[in-house]
């Protein structure tokens, strides 16, 4: 019930922001319809973040990872210590945790330290993140055309369903997905400054810099900013060869200043784990990765599930008028924005539909731009009511989504009882160093609270090892823990 009141009092909330909003933006009010954009932005970001239970696939691993590097910032641990024998390769219950790269796991660490281990701790770094790519996304629709565009780009943006799933860590690869994303964003905000001021290549070392720092957060997919900044530099007819070249060897060295001392140090600290998720990283192109594996068409279905059956509409209009107007670079940016992406991961064989969200706001500014371009310039009145159901689509169908996504009708539990009882341990275990064995919940549990915890029954050989290194033993039986002959119970 508790869930369903507060989810009432969001959608009430943001109706009435994007009401407002709305309003600001025909009187061409647009700081104040921005602003209420963003708060309505937030408060939805912050309700999806508001489960208190860290959840499964994969925020309870981001999270208890983040936990250890307030412990040591340059050693990413999962189990913390290696008394127990593991797998290096086992991301799931390995020592050294190179499986995503750090650079969220630290802004994490960092809200860890600051906040202390809650939920609300490991996402403020995303929902902060989330917030910034809807101002981003307006930035992109008002540089490459105008405040209108910018402003329907950012709510689209702003309400986007998987969007807000995955800055409140429902989905998987969470909060890193979010930095990952926001970086790109930045980085092809920067590339399209670069094309406007032409020769600053202050702006593609920016750029650059992003990009790196995009790549130590979740690998190789960052490399589509270059092919999509050389397509605006092309189309856009301002730069000669010689030109261009150098803004690509100005951009590949902002890259490499900031990725290449990252697997430097993680090479040379960590060669065997760090070896592996490279190779792990460059093989899932070839290769069903945890049997993520799907049809080359994967992607083009999940594109109108994403962001609403219509888009496939605009998305054939954008690639006509790119074999049609030679003039307009900015549809030809945002272009190949999507269609990148969409073709290099289709032929990849591990596919997961949160990698296209590396060029959601290129469908954003795309669908805002459409439905300006729609509005402004169609006028036919046989066939009007076409026009009017394909506007009223183009926004209708996101919200449904958005809807969809957020679950704000639903009764779900915002507080489980498993998450009371492991954050429990904590008082009804007063031994501070203790190894749990039998946990439902080991991540979990670890992240709770400062134990060892493992999910199967040990035997008499590694629980001997445990309490040599000077640790209690305890083991759940039945929903109980156990030391000995000791019971705890919730």
């Amino acid at each position: 019930m508790e869930h369903l009141v507060i989810g009432i009092c969001v959608v009430i909330i943001c109706c009435a922001g994007f009401y407002f909003a709305w309003r600001q933006f025909r009187e061409e009010r647009f700081k104040i319809s921005l602003f209420l954009i963003l708060f309505c932005g937030l408060i939805m970001r912050v309700y999806m973040a508001s489960d208190h239970y860290i959840h499964d696939w994969d925020e309870r691993y981001h999270a208890l990872v983040a936990k250890n590097l307030t412990k040591h910032p340059l050693k990413p641990t999962l189990y913390d210590n290696t008394i127990n024998s593991y797998d290096y390769k086992a991301w799931v219950g390995n020592n050294v945790w190179l499986h995503k790269p750090t650079v969220p796991l630290w802004f994490m660490s960092a809200s860890i330290y600051a906040f202390g281990t809650s939920e609300i701790a490991v996402r403020i770094p995303s929902i902060l993140l989330s917030l910034l790519a809807i101002f981003l996304t307006f930035l992109i629709g008002r540089t490459l055309f105008n405040n209108r565009i910018g402003l329907l780009a950012a709510f689209l943006h702003s309400i986007n369903g998987i969007v807000l799933e995955v800055a409140g860590g429902k989905l998987a690869s969470d909060h890193v997905e979010t930095c990952f994303d926001v970086f790109i964003e930045v980085a092809i905000l920067f590339c399209i400054i670069s094309i406007v001021k032409k020769n600053n290549y202050y702006y593609s070392l920016i750029s650059g810099i992003f990009i790196g720092l995009a790549i130590i957060s979740k690998w190789f997919p960052a490399m589509v900013v270059f092919p999509v900044w050389l397509t605006g530099a092309i189309f856009s007819r301002k730069f000669t060869i010689k030109e261009i070249a150098i803004h690509l060897m100005v951009m590949a060295s902002g890259c490499l200043m900031i990725s290449l001392p990252w697997f430097i140090y993680f090479l040379h600290q960590f060669p065997q784990e760090a070896r592996w998720e490279i190779y792990r990283s460059v093989v899932a192109y070839s290769e069903s990765i945890e049997g993520w594996g799907a049809e080359w068409w994967y992607y083009i279905n999940y594109v109108e599930i994403i962001f609403g059956e219509i888009v496939y509409i605009l998305l054939i209009f954008a690639i006509y008028r790119l074999i049609k107007d030679r003039q307009e670079w900015a549809l030809k940016l945002l272009t190949f924005w999507w269609i990148i992406p969409v073709i290099i991961f289709s032929f990849g064989v591990t596919k997961r539909h949160p990698y296209l969200l590396i060029s959601a706001p290129a469908y954003f500014v795309l669908t805002a731009w459409y439905w300006c371009y729609l509005k402004e310039t169609v006028v036919n009145k046989k066939y009007n009511w076409i026009k009017v159901a394909i506007l009223f689509l183009l926004l209708a169908l996101p919200i449904r989504v958005n809807i969809e996504r957020m679950k704000p009708f639903n009764k779900s539990e915002m507080n489980p009882k498993w998450a009371q009882d492991i954050r429990a341990l904590n008082k009804h275990i007063k031994e501070r160093q203790v190894v749990i064995f039998n946990s439902e919940r080991p991540i979990e549990t670890m992240y709770y609270t400062n134990f060892t915890a493992y999910s199967g029954l040990p035997d008499s050989t590694i629980i001997q090892k445990f309490i040599l290194n000077g640790y209690t033993p305890y083991v759940y039986k039945n929903g109980i823990v156990q030391r000995l002959q000791k019971e705890v119970r919730h």
